[in-house]
């Protein structure tokens, strides 16, 4: 294959490139946005592009655009998305990408009217297509690929081009100049000029995090924090089988402005909780959660979140069983639903001797006697207790009863004034919070002695 630079710095499509059909993109799905991000329909209609909570039962950032379809991000602003069994790009700040309409020529896959792309296409996806080309037209250009990392960046007087992983040829038609380029390299383009083969600067070394969200194993990944994320059937996320730890956040705040100190300190009664590295953190807010994922994301090239209520029901074993319902869904009326249902395979109270989780035992019941714990069970823990300390569920995910309540990104009320929280904690003794359909609230900034958090991570590439 041959990838030209026009006239002006810009790529074009040789015809000695013309080795295999377009591959046509019918629909891109936008996954993660931050700061300024829209979209428009081939009509000019405007497409709403969620960044934050969610109705119940809705699925977060996940807005599909079609042929047509306009994907523009502000000054501030940048999308992680994904292009069904091909693979997935980052458009970064003031970046407009357009999908041709269906009525047009088929000569490129996505054009990028400006802006800045980096793109991680799965070579073996592109295969089970045939003889096939993914093509990106940038203004008066085509670059072509048929698997691999690469950037494009459009300059006001050309264009860059660098590559990660593959091989490319770019050509300048003016003067006819060409440069192969090798991993590693990179090559800038301006009017009737192609400059020499070049390292990678040390600033687009970095660009390599951006690829990184089409490079998750299926069967779990772990980050650079060491939290470990497993897959849940019935979803297309991964969910780390921890909740997050006090050493996690310590990372963040150390790392980060203005991050509230509640977490660093807490106790009920005289016995502290959250205090220890690997104790799940406590006193966060879902908004605190939220700056959490956004920090890890960007810093991985990721794509973080919390879970939505309907993932969450489905990790901890209940997704199918109330899968009927969610077409009627209200709140009050899964909470009340599957009445004998709990997180550890049993019944309530729990067999003499089983250890079910880190709940409201004796030794709770000793320092808060007004409370509700469950009789005759002891779990050793008055508070917190460290993450993975009982046993995980089929899926290898621990701690979804017990020790913290967790947050959701899901709207609790019509109002939309609180988010779901699942999962009872330390705190809670009673059968009806300890049941895994039972769901609570809290408020975007209210932080209490029960709430943590967990995070997912987006499967991106499909």
């Amino acid at each position: 294959m041959r990838l030209v630079v026009g006239i002006n710095g810009l790529l074009v499509w040789s015809a000695k490139a013309q080795d295999g059909a377009t591959l046509l993109v019918e629909e891109v799905r936008v996954v993660s946005a931050t700061g300024m991000v829209a979209a428009k329909s081939a009509d000019g209609k405007s497409i709403t592009i969620k960044l934050g909570p969610v109705s119940p039962g809705e699925t977060p950032a996940g807005v599909k655009l079609g042929p047509g379809s306009m994907l523009i991000t502000g000054p501030a602003g940048g999308a992680y998305v994904s292009i069904p069994s091909v693979g997935m790009f980052k458009a970064g700040p003031n970046t407009e990408v357009l999908i041709p309409k269906k009525d047009e020529p088929k000569t490129h896959s996505l054009e990028m009217l400006k802006g800045q792309m980096f793109m991680n296409l799965s070579a073996d996806e592109i295969k089970k297509r045939g003889n096939s080309t993914f093509r990106l037209k940038t203004p008066a250009s085509l670059l072509a690929v048929k698997g691999t990392r690469f950037f494009a960046l459009g300059q006001k007087k050309g264009t860059t081009v660098g590559l990660h992983q593959g091989s490319v040829e770019v050509t300048e038609t003016g003067t006819n100049q060409s440069r192969v380029l090798s991993p590693g390299s990179a090559v800038d383009v301006s009017m009737g000029n192609i400059g020499v083969e070049r390292p990678l600067s040390d600033e687009e070394k970095l660009f390599e995090k951006f690829y990184a969200f089409a490079t998750i194993p299926a069967g779990g990944f772990t980050n650079s924090l060491g939290m470990k994320f497993v897959p849940v059937p019935g979803t297309n996320v991964l969910f780390c089988i921890h909740e997050t730890r006090r050493q996690d956040y310590a990372a963040f705040a150390a790392g980060s402005a203005g991050v509230d100190d509640s977490w660093k300190s807490g106790d009920y009664n005289g016995v502290p909780y959250g205090h220890e590295d690997t104790h799940p953190v406590m006193s966060v807010s879902w908004e605190d959660a939220q700056a959490f994922c956004q920090w890890i994301g960007g810093k991985e090239g990721l794509v973080y979140r919390l879970p939505t209520d309907r993932e969450w029901s489905y990790a901890v074993g209940i997704g199918e069983k109330e899968k009927a319902t969610y077409k009627d869904y209200t709140i009050a009326g899964l909470s009340m639903n599957l009445q004998n249902i709990f997180p550890w395979d049993g019944r309530y109270p729990p067999v003499a001797g089983d250890k079910i989780g880190n709940y409201a035992d004796s030794s709770f019941k000793e320092k808060a006697s007004s409370r509700s714990a469950i009789k005759g069970y002891t779990d050793g823990f008055p508070t917190t207790a460290p993450v993975m300390s009982f046993k995980p569920n089929k899926l290898g995910i621990y701690d979804l009863g017990g020790n913290a309540s967790e947050y959701c990104e899901d709207w609790y009320d019509p109002k939309k004034e609180k988010h779901i929280t699942r999962g009872a904690s330390w705190y809670n003794g009673d059968a009806t919070t300890l049941k895994s359909s039972h769901r609570s609230s809290s408020q975007p900034g209210s932080r209490s002695r029960d709430d943590g958090f967990r995070m997912v991570l987006v499967r991106t590439g499909g």
